[in-house]
């Protein structure tokens, strides 16, 4: 399994770069983020981690501190540009050395889908890619300052192509294939979110699932598969097994005393979001 982290710039304070007919930066930014997302969501080995997906305002440390928290595999972080109103095209971002070859990745399927001027893929010095810990890239597909340019990012069928190919670029980098999740008819995707930490799990008949391998590592349980099941300790708990990973019960958690509790969060209303509280955690129940 590999986790991406996807990072969407700016966001409610920070508007970012203001267009041409003061379309905001921070907007694109999100749009793009969720609609690669749910693409990269249809691949059984990619767990993809968003630093935000709503109008929020995240500190650019902080995402730094989600992605090497999750250790996860790759960071893109989506921008858009500005300047002078004669500036235009399109660039791909990196700051360490080890960030260049999937960069270059990414800036290949960008030039396939912008077909504007080549800025190229460039080094710059980049809080979150100098302070995470995986290679870590920052796209610019089009400057808002240029009015051409603005009105093509904020088009529907254009953001549509440019998830498809930064989906499909980070699956190269990867070395994975860009392919589609099946889960059975009544399963249902769910939020899981550990340490601040989101991790895709399954609704099942009214019940979480939790990915096994991804929960127990964060936990720091004694665990074990065999026979296509999982088990901690020694006991053996209840798996299903989709398309390469393995959910257990987020009860079973609670159940063996490795949490402290979990819960449905009542507020979530589209995606549903399960709540688990490590041990050392304190709420209000």
């Amino acid at each position: 399994m590999k986790t991406v982290i996807l990072d969407a710039g700016h966001g409610k304070k920070d508007s970012g770069a203001v267009g041409v007919t003061k379309k905001f930066e921070k907007d694109f930014n999100l749009s793009m983020v969720l609609k690669v997302n749910e693409l990269l969501k249809k691949n059984p080995e990619i767990n993809v981690i968003l630093t935000r997906s709503t109008d929020v305002f995240v500190e650019l440390v902080d995402r730094a501190k989600i992605a090497n928290k999750a250790g996860a595999d790759v960071f893109l972080s989506i921008h858009a540009n500005a300047g002078e109103p004669p500036a235009k095209g399109s660039e791909t971002l990196y700051t360490k050395d080890m960030d260049k070859p999937f960069a270059t990745i990414i800036h290949k399927y960008l030039m396939s889908v912008t077909g504007l001027a080549d800025r190229k893929c460039r080094y710059q010095n980049l809080s979150v890619c100098r302070n995470t810990t995986m290679p870590a890239a920052l796209i610019e597909p089009g400057f808002l300052t240029n009015q051409a340019e603005e009105e093509l990012l904020f088009n529907e069928e254009f953001q549509n192509r440019l998830a498809v190919a930064m989906a499909q670029g980070i699956c190269e980098y990867l070395g994975v294939k860009y392919g589609v999740r099946t889960t059975p008819a009544g399963t249902y995707p769910v939020d899981v979110l550990l340490n601040d930490v989101p991790y895709e799990g399954l609704l099942i008949e009214g019940k979480s699932w939790v990915p096994a391998k991804l929960i127990l590592n964060a936990l720091g349980a004694r665990w074990s598969y065999a026979l296509r099941s999982i088990y901690v300790g020694d006991t053996k708990v209840d798996t299903k097994n989709y398309d390469g990973t393995s959910y257990i019960k987020g009860t079973d958690l609670r159940d063996l005393g490795i949490v402290r509790g979990v819960f449905l969060d009542p507020d979530a209303i589209n995606t549903k979001r399960v709540l688990i509280y490590p041990k050392e955690s304190v709420t209000n129940e």
